[in-house]
């Protein structure tokens, strides 16, 4: 799973506290765009990796890192495994190949 990705939700239950954070929610069942993969390593060894989706942004909040010390002012992100990857991105290249044939097959 990477940026561009499309996606699966496979888990839609949050916590009453992510939810103080989250105006909107990826919804089971429905597919998304992965906007950006996150290392959250940095900011709770517990958490590994986050994705941004294309069709959810929530506003950003500040959130206390342990590791760090420190706050971070963050988009609230959702666990890796609350997904399923559907279909990797898509090269441009080959788009763009596949287009010019189906135009001079046409």
């Amino acid at each position: 799973m990477k940026a561009g990705s499309i996606v699966e939700c496979i888990d839609d239950c949050f916590s009453e506290r992510a939810n103080m954070y989250l105006t909107r929610r990826p919804v089971a069942g429905q597919l998304y765009i992965v906007r950006r993969i996150t290392d959250d390593s940095f900011f709770n060894n517990t958490r590994g990796f986050g994705v941004l989706l294309e069709e959810i942004v929530n506003p950003k909040h500040w959130f206390w890192s342990d590791i760090a010390e420190r706050y971070f002012f963050l988009e609230p992100r959702f666990y890796m495994w609350r997904f399923r990857e559907v279909q990797p991105p898509m090269d441009m290249e080959t788009v763009l190949s596949d287009l010019e044939e189906d135009s001079l097959a046409g």
